[in-house]
């Protein structure tokens, strides 16, 4: 579906969310969009666009002309870093994007929106929870020389993943 794409308010710029109009969402879920012409996804929050919003958007802004934007039927306002991260480099004009329900059950799409957050210290409080996970698994198993092997295995691919470019992409 075609969606027209806006930059969010300036107060949005570290937020982990977008506001979708026309779409089928709930209020303060988690979506993933994806952009159909090169297939980047993210997973975010969604915020639905009200009337207050609306008003609050319409007085931000200085133009007449941009003022009536968000009367078009399907509209995503979001901040530079999901911008980015979709490969979508300019705004307001329609880009081909896919906006569905993440589930409750889904834990890594649920991961992913925390591995994305725009803000660095979610993304490194995730990162290092997940760690913690994998080193708490290795202290339950029973024998030695099995938790050698697993804290191995678990230390190279720690060693392995580049967190920087994780952090950032």
């Amino acid at each position: 579906m075609n969606y027209y794409v806006l930059a969010s308010l300036a107060e949005d710029i570290n937020s982990g969310w977008c506001w979708i109009k026309g779409s089928d969402v709930s209020n303060r879920s988690l979506v993933q969009i994806k952009n159909k012409n090169n297939g980047k996804s993210i997973v975010c929050e969604a915020l639905s666009v009200d009337r207050n919003f609306e008003k609050k958007y319409r007085y931000s802004i200085p133009s007449q002309t941009n003022k009536e934007l968000l009367d078009m039927p399907n509209v995503v306002l979001m901040n530079a870093w999901y911008r980015e991260k979709l490969g979508i480099n300019d705004t307001q004009r329609n880009h081909s994007l896919q906006v569905s329900f993440v589930t409750k059950w889904d834990v890594s799409k649920r991961i992913k929106a925390c591995t994305m957050h725009p803000q660095v210290a979610v993304r490194l409080s995730t990162w290092l929870g997940l760690v913690g996970v994998f080193v708490g698994t290795v202290s339950l198993i029973p024998s030695q020389p099995h938790k050698l092997i697993a804290a191995t295995a678990i230390g190279f691919f720690v060693g392995k993943l580049n967190m920087t470019r994780a952090w950032s992409k």
